[in-house]
């Protein structure tokens, strides 16, 4: 990831483990009672989330995926199409069977790692996280049209 991912994208301060040069400068997350959670020093690689950022590096990250960059198109185009659609209410829906038809109208679905839907003003794609004290969200709308990066410690 640091050689075809991080470097290319010009994230200086991404690593998927947790490094000494975070130790002074690190977001804090909070539990529900906003009792600091402290850094998340994780030692082994988790590509589910372990991942460690900034909202700056991640905005450049986006910003090539936005582009293509890095990317061949059949790669963007797989990440970015839809391989399976959301039909249910919730992201994680329980096991029993659920036919949520509202999100047919906007074609709401994942690709290899990113969210395609459609909206009023055009095509998008989101990418989101969550871990204990922490949500993040980022939704851009294709092709180099605005996009958002929200990164919030809870």
């Amino acid at each position: 990831m640091q050689e075809r991912l991080f470097k290319p994208f010009g994230m200086t301060r991404t690593s998927m483990i947790w490094q000494r040069r975070f130790e002074n400068d690190f977001a804090n997350g909070y539990d529900e009672y906003g009792r600091s959670l402290g850094p998340q020093r994780r030692t082994r690689v988790d590509a589910a989330g372990s991942m460690q950022t900034t909202r700056y590096d991640f905005a450049r990250f986006m910003r090539g995926v936005m582009q293509g960059k890095g990317l061949s198109m059949n790669s963007r185009e797989k990440m970015l199409s839809a391989q399976v659609y959301i039909f249910s209410k919730r992201q994680f829906p329980t096991l029993m069977p659920v036919n949520a038809e509202e999100n047919s109208g906007i074609r709401l679905s994942y690709g290899l790692g990113w969210g395609p839907y459609w909206t009023p003003y055009d095509e998008a794609f989101f990418k989101e996280g969550r871990d204990e004290g922490w949500r993040n969200y980022s939704v851009c709308f294709d092709p180099e049209k605005p996009a958002i990066v929200i990164m919030d410690e809870r």
